[in-house]
């Protein structure tokens, strides 16, 4: 079973670190510990299945193509240890996700492997306290 955590006070350091040797978008973690320490005071827990992106979630086979178009997915390996995940503009063709040689070696797969998508979708909050996709307040 995966279980995911609240980040804690004392994860701190660590995920300071990933922000900082992250490459680029990789990661949307800020690179400010005021920031991050802000984050993790209000980090909340759930369990896996109340998360739409899991819950949500398909398998493919990667397809590679020379240039991708579509709607905006996540996409990720399938590996608990070195999980990967990207954004991927494209749309699925079956059981295949067209996906670009970048975005293939960015989440360390070769064409044919089997990883998980689900399509982003921007969904309006009915709470303005609630923090709106993509922002990070």
């Amino acid at each position: 079973m995966f279980v995911c955590r609240p980040s804690r006070p004392s994860d701190l350091e660590d995920v300071a670190l990933l922000a900082q040797e992250s490459p680029i978008g990789v990661t949307s973690l800020p690179p400010d510990r005021e920031t991050l320490r802000q984050r993790i005071d209000s980090s909340v827990e759930c369990r896996l299945d109340q998360i739409r992106a899991v819950r949500d979630s398909r398998l493919f086979t990667a397809a590679e193509v020379i240039e991708t178009q579509g709607r905006p997915w996540l996409v990720s390996n399938r590996r608990k240890q070195e999980f990967r995940c990207c954004l991927a503009h494209t749309e699925p063709d079956g059981d295949a996700l067209p996906l670009s040689p970048a975005q293939i070696l960015a989440l360390e797969i070769r064409p044919g492997a089997s990883l998980r998508a689900v399509p982003l979708s921007a969904k309006k909050s009915s709470n303005p306290a609630t923090p709106q996709p993509g922002s990070f307040s």
